[in-house]
């Protein structure tokens, strides 16, 4: 049977311990986390609910980004990574930097980005579930993300954003689980299946876009983390390889 990260229904807000559905299925999250860009708004979507109701998230996020955001006036420092908020009897709740602004024009979220930030939560919850003494009672740590991550006004692709979920949580330590408001009530699965970019008219693009498929994409992002380097860095240093070989080629011929 193909192996996917578990969707169950409910509030993850609430830090549910079970699924919304199915009262007898115990999950016990305890850790939450959602997209947010590096600009210390938090003023829209989940960002603003957890904002809301969690305020110790948003405490988080605003000393991280006082620490670092003007640190030679470059946001850069923070994206890819995570500020962490600890919520007395409830969990732990994850920033993940995963776009520097926000705008509904194009895709905000940067797919790069977003696997370091959630690869570099998993490290450090990892890191928390190993210093645990087996005496500990407290419960290991157990993961919740919101369906459609990044994938509403960010306006990522749910498909290449599941793929890096699966990616970094399927063989993992760190239980995960991907919970869906009113899942059964949803009729708007679809649009997540486009993103925002992906439906933008070509003359309003600035990028180049690069025919990779979504198992390629992960392949290579994987490699550039490997190098310490970026994935735009490593497709610069490809596409400055290709043409140093054709200029040569060009030149012997």
């Amino acid at each position: 049977m193909f192996k996917q990260i578990p969707l169950i229904s409910g509030n993850l807000l609430d830090f549910p311990t079970h699924c919304e559905t199915d009262p007898d299925k115990y999950v016990g999250i305890n850790v939450i986390a959602h997209s947010c860009n590096c600009q210390n708004v938090m003023g829209a979507g989940i960002a603003k609910q957890i904002k809301d109701r969690y305020p110790k998230a948003f405490e988080a996020d605003t000393e991280r980004w006082g620490n670092e955001y003007n640190d030679g006036g470059n946001w850069r420092c923070q994206i890819g990574d995570y500020s962490k908020a600890v919520i007395e009897n409830q969990g732990t709740i994850y920033n993940l930097y995963t776009q520097s602004g926000y705008s509904t024009k194009e895709r905000q979220v940067n797919y790069e980005y977003f696997w370091k930030a959630l690869k570099a939560m998993e490290e450090d919850l990892c890191a928390s579930h190993v210093q645990k003494h087996e005496y500990n009672p407290a419960p290991p740590p157990i993961l919740g993300l919101p369906y459609g991550i990044s994938c509403g006004l960010a306006g990522g692709n749910w498909k290449i954003i599941k793929a890096i979920i699966e990616d970094i949580f399927l063989d993992s330590i760190i239980e995960c689980y991907i919970v869906k408001f009113n899942q059964f009530e949803d009729t708007g699965v679809d649009s997540y299946t486009e993103s925002a970019f992906e439906a933008t008219p070509k003359a309003e693009m600035r990028s180049i876009e690069l025919d990779i498929d979504d198992d390629n994409l992960l392949r290579y992002m994987k490699y550039a983390h490997e190098k310490d380097m970026t994935f735009n860095e490593l497709t610069t240093e490809a596409v400055k390889e290709m043409l140093n070989k054709a200029d040569f080629e060009s030149g012997c011929g």
